[in-house]
């Protein structure tokens, strides 16, 4: 049986655990919303280049030469990508990116497509190999 000692450092302990936990949650926060607005600044510029590069690709004379700018008439093989955290609190974010691939991937077999699944990210690839998800090898990061 616990002492009243024990029992009382043991609501300190879990208290200070949760302050700590709470301004770890803070601190991630505020380096997400930074992050986030980086790249709302650097949309312009994102647009702009995808704009240079059609416009490239439709003026260059070598286009059917690579199979990338090339139009196909139906799409055969699909490569999805899920690229998950490795660190921080990020659990929730990773489950939510594999749940998403695996549906994705689902849907798209139904639809008749070949799918080759890639993860980036050590948790990723981890979790999707524990649930027996077959990774193409040649693009795991």
């Amino acid at each position: 049986m616990a002492t009243l000692r024990d029992i009382r450092r043991r609501i300190a302990s879990v208290q200070n655990t949760r302050k700590i936990t709470k301004a770890m949650e803070m601190v991630a926060a505020a380096k997400l919303r930074r992050a986030q607005g980086r790249i709302e600044a650097l949309r312009p510029y994102a647009i702009d280049m995808v704009e240079m590069m059609m416009d490239l690709a439709t003026y260059s004379e070598e286009t059917l030469q690579y199979a990338l700018l090339r139009e196909h008439a139906e799409e055969g093989t699909v490569a999805l990508v899920a690229m998950t955290g490795d660190r921080g609190l990020a659990g929730s974010f990773n489950a939510n990116v594999i749940r998403r691939a695996i549906e994705e991937e689902r849907t798209l077999r139904e639809a008749g497509k070949e799918v080759r699944l890639l993860a980036v990210g050590k948790k990723g690839i981890g979790t999707l190999r524990f649930r027996h998800v077959e990774l193409d090898e040649r693009g795991r990061a």
